[in-house]
C-alpha cells in the first residue's frame, strides 16, 4: 500500500479584505506539501470553501452553516460523508463542537478520515 500524506490547517476564520491573497499564498504552500487529503477548520463561508476547492484542485466535502467550519479536500474521490456534534463538556463552552468524516477508497481499501475543531481552556482543566 502506498503512503498517504494528510495535512490539517486552522484557517483562523479567514476574515478580512485579504482573504483571496492569503489563499493564493496558502494554496501554493499546500500544493508544495502535496497532501493526498487536507482537513481545514474555521471555513465559515461557502465562498471560502469554493476558493479552497478551486485553489487546491481537489474534491471537497463541506457542510454549510456548521459551527466549526470543517472541510475536507482530497485527491481521491470522496465516497461517504457525515457530520455529527459532540455534547458540551462545560456550561461555559459557547461553541458547539462537531466532527466531519469522509470515506475514501485507496488501493482497494476503504479509509475513514475525521476532522474536528476543539479548544482547550486552561481555567477549566484539572491539575
Amino acid at each position: 500500500m502506498n503512503t498517504k500524506k494528510i495535512l490539517t490547517l486552522n484557517t483562523w476564520g479567514a476574515y478580512g479584505p485579504d482573504v483571496r491573497e492569503r489563499w493564493q499564498y496558502l494554496s501554493r504552500n499546500i500544493k508544495n506539501q502535496s497532501p493526498d487529503i487536507a482537513c481545514f477548520q474555521e471555513v465559515f463561508t461557502e465562498e471560502l470553501a469554493d476558493l479552497i476547492t478551486e485553489s487546491c484542485g481537489f474534491e471537497s466535502c463541506f457542510y454549510p452553516n456548521q459551527k466549526s467550519g470543517l472541510m475536507i479536500v482530497s485527491k481521491s474521490s470522496i465516497r461517504n460523508t457525515g457530520l455529527f456534534s459532540f455534547s458540551k463538556t462545560s456550561e461555559n463552552d459557547s461553541v458547539d463542537r462537531q466532527c466531519l468524516f469522509a470515506e475514501f477508497d485507496w488501493d482497494g481499501r476503504t479509509f475513514l478520515i475525521t476532522n474536528t475543531h476543539l479548544s482547550w481552556k486552561p481555567h477549566e482543566s484539572e491539575t
